[in-house]
């Protein structure tokens, strides 16, 4: 009796089970669903689904590990690139701010060497109307020395009353030979400096 029992229970358990079966899913379905589960297989395939899928995560995120360390790398390449660049830019602020004070000095010297060639110029102008000057009283001065030899040799004929004069025309004249020397002196001082 006990055996007929025991399948009775069991037949209407099964029936129970079977009849109420509405999904394999035991947290939708509740115990029986999930005892049902268990025997039909589904469970099995479920757990091996899962732990398809977290392989699959699993696997997603060894990869996305991988795509981050390379990115970070990637990143480190860059700030290293930017951090030689800004190096680079600084180094070239600074050759560009030599080459600047170097360009004011030239260009302060050229100013310099501008005003001191006008200077030159102008002095050289100076001592051209000085010569000119210097060049016509020399040709006076030769002329009226030469009229005055002229004067001086005609007066030797003249009579001892008029050797007072002639004493006089000769210290003009020697005076006159002298401011000659005098000139060409100054004339070839200056020559040279031209």
């Amino acid at each position: 009796m006990r055996l007929i029992f025991l399948r009775t229970f069991v037949f209407w358990t099964s029936l129970g089970l079977v009849a109420c079966t509405t999904t394999d899913d035991p947290s939708e379905g509740g115990f029986f669903d999930g005892v049902a589960g268990i025997f039909s297989g589904t469970y099995d395939q479920r757990q091996e689904e899962k732990e398809a899928k977290q392989a699959e995560e699993e696997k997603r995120h060894a990869e996305m590990q991988d795509e981050q360390k390379q990115l970070e790398a990637e990143l480190t390449n860059v700030k290293n690139g930017l951090a030689t660049l800004k190096t680079d830019v600084d180094v070239l602020y600074l050759k560009n701010a030599k080459l600047s004070d170097k360009i004011s000095g030239i260009q302060g010297k050229t100013a310099k060497i501008v005003a001191e060639k006008k200077r030159l110029s102008s002095q050289a102008n100076s001592v051209q109307k000085r010569l000119k000057s210097v060049s016509k009283k020399i040709k006076s001065v030769r002329n009226e020395a030469y009229a005055y030899r002229k004067k001086t040799s005609k007066l030797k004929s003249i009579p001892s009353k008029f050797s007072k004069d002639l004493a006089l025309y000769k210290a003009e004249k020697e005076g006159l030979e002298k401011e000659i020397a005098d000139l060409e002196k100054d004339v070839d001082l200056l020559e040279p400096s031209m």
